[in-house]
């Protein structure tokens, strides 16, 4: 009962330390394509058409987002949940942009508690202080402090399914009602067949390795694990596309197209392809170092431990470095929220393969590394400060979404169409841009 009170106790202090530490961010003003997640949020605008790009004559434009619709719907559902408590038409714009920004972090939050849950109930986890330190200290590390904040799908819902789903591979191998942990499975499958279509084809992938993995080095696995992962992704794959189908194959479409740009470029000119890619990990390696630390560590734990690995841990490695490896591959993920369903994944693998810590010169080194990276490389505070956009006269300005967003009167395209883009949607919808 002591030890019951205690975890819970360390849970609440978790929390308290989680917002605290990000409560200086929250009122960052909102910028570019935040402003559509925070009208998803807010106003839930109707599918397929979920951002917004513009208004013209006081009617607000909507495209499609070119990812399933489900992401987006799970926003909207949290925003109509925030609803029944939140009055967000009384609000100024400070005030909600700092409460869009503690919501938005409460998706990550989750997942935390999820993982606090999974080693406070699972008797396999011994040494629980040394994993409850390292909960507190990967939640400052700068991607987890950064992404969070953000109003994005992958840094939220995406962190969200990912992380169930890795907390349902737990729970399939240590709890022992099994309708319960059959269920917890196949629904966080299912998850991930809402969201992105990488996600969903990256699962598939690392269970097809993890199979051929346990198969070539006597690994045993279980047949039951296999058939409701591939059964939850397939239900949830097609619900997606019942939903919404024109929006799962526009995302389709655009990995064929992204694979095709970057085979192009490191085809034609090697060189300039592969400067660019280093030029862009290396802007992202702030963020991204603590996702390669982790996973460089757990392939480590997985070789000293590989005749005693299991097929849940096999399938957490694969699913972890094939999340980070998709991503960093391409010249078009240049920004750290792509790699948050990473970071949470290579998170519940370290724990899987850390079930009685024991003091090693490698663990130290991961200790203080954590803890340089979390210091040196702290995302900067920006202070809040009001932006006043005057209403134009008969022509379009050229601002972000979230300008956009807090300034209803004003008539505007955004600018993350691009100049032909923009003057595409002004010709279409017989307006002028601005000068």
């Amino acid at each position: 009962m002591k030890k019951k009170v205690l975890h819970i106790i360390i849970l609440l202090l978790f929390i308290i330390f989680y917002v605290v530490v990000r409560k200086p961010y929250y009122s960052t003003q909102l910028k570019g394509e935040e402003g559509d997640f925070a009208d998803i949020f807010i106003n839930q605008p109707p599918g397929p058409n979920y951002l917004q790009i513009g208004r013209v004559n006081g009617r607000e434009i909507y495209t499609i987002p070119q990812h399933p619709a489900l992401s987006y719907e799970t926003i909207a559902l949290a925003g109509r949940a925030a609803e029944t408590v939140i009055n967000f038409s009384e609000l100024s714009e400070y005030k909600t942009t700092v409460l869009l920004r503690a919501l938005f972090s409460g998706f990550q939050l989750l997942v935390w508690v999820l993982i606090w849950y999974a080693i406070v109930v699972f008797d396999y986890f011994q040494n629980k202080t040394y994993l409850f330190f390292m909960i507190g200290l990967l939640s400052l590390s700068p991607i987890a402090l950064e992404s969070s904040l953000h109003l994005q799908v992958d840094n939220s819902v995406g962190a969200l399914f990912v992380g169930f789903f890795c907390f349902s591979l737990l729970a399939f191998v240590f709890m022992k009602n099994k309708t319960a942990k059959y269920l917890i499975l196949f629904i966080s499958a299912a998850l991930i067949g809402f969201g992105r279509n990488e996600w969903g084809i990256i699962l598939f992938v690392s269970l097809l390795a993890s199979i051929i993995f346990a198969k070539l080095f006597v690994i045993k696995f279980q047949t039951e694990s296999i058939i409701l992962i591939l059964a939850g992704l397939a239900a949830g794959t097609v619900i997606n596309i019942i939903f919404d189908n024109f929006n799962y194959f526009a995302g389709l479409r655009l990995i064929t197209t992204t694979l095709k740009v970057d085979a192009a470029g490191s085809t034609l000119n090697p060189h300039i392809f592969m400067q660019s890619w280093v030029q862009k990990n290396m802007e992202k390696l702030p963020y991204l170092s603590t996702i390669v630390i982790l996973l460089f560590v757990n392939i480590i734990k997985a070789t000293r431990q590989f005749k005693k690995l299991f097929f849940e841990q096999v399938i957490l490695l694969f699913f972890s470095l094939l999340l980070y490896f998709a991503f960093s591959a391409t010249n078009r993920a240049g920004s750290s929220r792509y790699f948050v369903p990473a970071f949470f994944a290579s998170i519940f693998t370290y724990i899987l393969l850390t079930p009685n810590q024991k003091k090693t010169s490698v663990q130290i080194i991961f200790l203080y590394t954590i803890l340089f990276i979390m210091i040196y490389f702290k995302p900067p505070i920006e202070p809040y400060k009001q932006i006043d956009v005057d209403p134009n006269d008969g022509c379009l300005m050229d601002i972000g979404a979230a300008r956009g967003f807090f300034n209803e009167e004003v008539d505007y395209v955004t600018w993350s169409l691009g100049i032909v883009g923009q003057e595409n949607f002004a010709e279409e919808y017989g307006v002028e841009l601005c000068e």
